[in-house]
């Protein structure tokens, strides 16, 4: 058979779990300070790649909608719901819980500490943008991509997903994750 990019996933986090809990090989400590490596195909300037690329680039998300800004999970909930488009923002860390992402959905970080944790970010929907967000801390996915379509992921950090960082399952297709960085903190 063939390996899917969430098997691929799966051995990379068990194999740095494996080196780490051996403290053989080089120190892969993150550093949060860090720029990732440059693409080679993009620009090599990031926010010049944000508009979506590859895959996902069909994806609009909540194309002109009001951006609404949330700060609570309850309100973040309330946001992603349904098919409507929209553009929300999202204010600090917000503990979700597990949450259902609804179609026609821009999600932006309003800043380098605004992310999603605590639960599993699950998208079935199509149409779907995530940027600069914070997304981990759950005891199972961190985000679940699960028959999707035109999902374009950029610039977020997923860190310590207890199963797996960000799987793309059961016929996702014209997704792209694009500059986003992935790592434990254990």
């Amino acid at each position: 058979g063939s390996i899917t990019i969430s098997d691929a996933l799966l051995v990379a986090q068990y194999y740095v779990k494996l080196i780490d809990s051996l403290n053989c090989g080089p120190d892969i400590t993150p550093d949060p300070t860090d720029e990732p490596t440059p693409n080679p195909g993009a620009t090599g300037n990031p926010d010049a790649d944000s508009d979506p690329h590859g895959y996902g680039g069909s994806a609009t998300g909540g194309g002109n909608a009001s951006p609404q800004t949330v700060s609570s999970a309850s309100a973040f909930d309330s946001a992603v719901d349904g098919s409507n488009a929209a553009v929300i923002i999202v204010n600090g860390i917000l503990n979700i819980g597990s949450v259902d992402i609804g179609s026609n959905k821009t999600i932006i970080g309003a800043n380098g500490n605004s992310g999603l944790r605590g639960g599993t970010v699950k998208v079935g929907g199509n149409n779907v943008i995530f940027k600069n967000l914070i997304i981990g801390g759950a005891s199972g996915d961190a985000m679940e991509i699960t028959g999707a379509s035109n999902i374009f992921i950029h610039k977020c950090t997923f860190v310590d997903g207890g199963d797996g960082s960000c799987d793309i399952v059961r016929g996702s297709d014209n997704v792209t994750l694009s500059w986003c960085r992935f790592y434990y903190e254990d």
